[in-house]
């Protein structure tokens, strides 16, 4: 009960006066520049990713973290295929990028006016079945010089009579479209999302990929009008940001979140402020606390770019640290923390069940979060190079609240960061217990 109290009085002395402002405002301050219009959705256009990592930077100076080298940014490259702008009109009327359609983000420049041919799905199978392909590729010529219609594909999670995934099966037809082609069309297609979610890829194809959401224009679609702008960037200048707080031991402690987004596309951003500045505030947040209260543990945070591309800034640093990872007792990643409602999920507390287990012990005598869940390994997030590369980790993001991912709409106002405080106390008591 001594430790408790002491913990708890300790806490409330550092809100009261170690900072103005309460970790939950200072979390909101921080979601709201991360996901203001002047960062552009923190991407590949408008110079959004680099403007962020300079606030992060800054922001790191300000806190007092000291940095590697002279500087807290880490460079690195990686391609991408940056789709700058995308216009489509079907039969006359203006569609709206993010909220009545989306490109997929490998899709190339093309500008154009095109009837519409509808590809009957029930023989993408065929494309499998070497008996018979004679109609699917009669409908492959019939295609040409036209936007080709996906309509209601609606397939089962293994379509194929080969147990090909609906997904494999879609890119491969549009694959044979694009071979089949005439040579100077470039292929479009079109099918409907019930919900729009946006992404990155890394490479170009040669097909215009268009995901219209359900509710548009679906039993009427004559012709249309597409004009996307594009560019394939083979080495795209990111940046990790990293500083650190030596502890009276080399044992280290990293706390991570990746800073970039998805960027912007003609005038729709994308904010990315659950996903993920809400992260990055955390990861701050605990920097501004062991900035005030040291640790035993040299503590460094990193700010990722490339997440969205492919965990690229965290594969990078597992390759090239900038502090011997030999030292590392522990990995915290936060990736989409901006809610809370229903408690939080560890992703790896399986695998490292005594660390789970401390979380448990350390939520229960302080009553802090509803419900801390358990999960399992996966790799989506970059807690997972340096568990890939035999380090603990864990990575954390909340649950309930806002469902917004990858659109337009996961803006600042649409969190409230409810349970901010509570996970900072969680995971400040996790590293002062020992690890």
């Amino acid at each position: 009960m001594k430790k408790q109290l002491s913990f708890c009085l300790y806490f409330t002395l550092f809100l009261v006066f170690v900072s103005a402002q309460t970790p939950q405002d200072y979390g909101k301050s921080i979601v709201a520049k991360l996901a203001s219009n002047e960062l552009h959705g923190r991407g590949y256009t408008n110079d959004g990713m680099n403007l962020a990592a300079q606030v992060l930077a800054d922001e790191f100076k300000k806190i007092g973290l000291q940095n590697f080298h002279n500087s807290y940014y880490q460079d690195f490259t990686y391609p991408i295929n940056i789709i700058d702008d995308a216009n489509l009109r079907i039969n006359g009327k203006k569609l709206v990028f993010g909220e009545d359609f989306l490109v997929n983000p490998m899709s190339p420049t093309g500008k154009g006016t095109s009837k519409v041919f509808r590809f009957d799905p029930n023989t993408i199978d065929s494309i499998y079945l070497y008996e018979d392909n004679t109609y699917f590729f009669k409908q492959l010529d019939e295609s040409k010089g036209k936007v080709v219609l996906f309509d209601n594909i609606e397939f089962p999670e293994k379509f194929s009579s080969n147990g090909v995934y609906a997904k494999d099966l879609f890119h491969k037809v549009a694959l044979e479209i694009a071979d089949n082609s005439l040579v100077d069309n470039i292929p479009v297609v079109l099918h409907y999302e019930d919900r729009l979610v946006h992404s990155l890829a890394q490479d170009a194809s040669k097909t215009i990929h268009f995901i219209i959401n359900e509710n548009v224009c679906k039993d009427s679609i004559v012709h249309i009008d597409y004009d996307v702008k594009s560019h394939f960037e083979p080495n795209f200048s990111a940046k990790n940001v990293v500083g650190y707080l030596q502890g009276t031991t080399n044992e280290t402690i990293y706390i991570t979140a990746h800073y970039d987004h998805l960027g912007q596309i003609g005038n729709t951003i994308f904010p990315g402020a659950n996903d993920n500045a809400s992260g990055v505030a955390m990861m701050l947040a605990m920097a501004k606390y062991f900035k005030a209260k040291p640790s035993k543990y040299t503590i460094v945070f990193i700010a990722f770019a490339g997440e969205e591309a492919g965990l690229l800034g965290s594969s990078y640093y597992v390759k090239n640290p900038l502090k011997s990872l030999k030292d590392t007792k522990f990995v915290l990643n936060f990736d989409i923390l901006g809610t809370g409602d229903d408690g939080i999920q560890i992703v790896n507390s399986k695998k490292y069940p005594e660390a789970y287990k401390k979380l448990l012990d350390i939520n229960q005598k302080n009553t802090l979060v509803k419900n801390i869940k358990e999960r399992g390994e996966s790799c989506n997030s970059d807690h997972c190079p340096f568990d890939k590369a035999g380090i603990p980790a864990f990575f954390t993001y909340t649950l309930g609240g806002s469902a917004h991912y990858h659109d337009k709409y996961d803006t600042a106002d649409n969190i409230t960061l409810p349970e901010f405080t509570d996970i900072l106390k969680l995971f400040t008591r996790f590293i002062e217990e020992g690890l």
